[in-house]
């Protein structure tokens, strides 16, 4: 597309792909920065290695990426069950302050 339309390229290709290249490792960027865990605590390891986002709004843009640390433990659990597993298997254990509404604070 880029000898064909070079201006098709540009804008249905390139900048969509390098704006979610861009907000993807933003995001993750800001989810972990922060996050101390301790390799000998396997407590640590396991449900203090990112900072999770439980808003809806940043979280219906991002297929529920804001539940971040359930993703490590299972990447391949369906996008719409993050919320509920989230609840049911991290927030319990993990440290309160790495539960966040939104990116913001």
């Amino acid at each position: 597309m880029i000898y064909t339309n070079p201006f098709k390229f540009l804008f249905i290709i390139y900048l969509p792909q390098y704006f979610a290249k861009w907000g993807i490792t933003t995001i993750n960027l800001v989810q972990h920065d922060g996050c101390e865990i301790s390799l000998r605590d396997e407590h640590s390891k396991k449900y203090n290695g990112a900072r999770n986002f439980t808003g809806n709004i940043l979280n219906w843009f991002t297929m529920n990426n804001g539940y971040h640390q359930i993703h490590h433990m299972f990447p391949a659990l369906h996008w719409s069950l993050l919320a509920q597993k989230h609840k049911e298997l991290i927030e319990p254990y993990n440290h309160p302050n790495l539960n966040l509404d939104c990116m913001t604070r």
